[in-house]
C-alpha cells in the first residue's frame, strides 16, 4: 500500500515545517491527506457499485441462459 510511504514522507517534512515555525506547509499536508482519504472512500464506493454490477449482470445471463 502506498499509504505508509507517503505518511512517513509528509511526517519529515511536517516535522521540519513545524521546528521552523511554518505552519502553512503543515495544513497544505494536511489538506492533501483528508484529500487522499475521501478519494479513497470515493474510490471504495464505486468499486462496491461495480462488484454489484457485475454479479446482477452475471445473473441476468444465467438467467436467460436457463430459458
Amino acid at each position: 500500500m502506498a499509504f505508509p510511504k507517503v505518511s512517513v514522507i509528509f511526517k519529515g517534512i511536517a516535522a521540519n515545517a513545524v521546528k521552523r515555525g511554518d505552519r502553512g506547509i503543515v495544513v497544505v499536508i494536511f489538506l492533501l491527506i483528508l484529500r487522499v482519504f475521501v478519494m479513497s472512500i470515493k474510490i471504495s464506493v464505486l468499486e462496491d457499485k461495480l462488484r454489484n454490477l457485475t454479479e446482477e449482470i452475471a445473473v441476468r445471463n444465467n438467467m436467460s441462459e436457463k430459458k
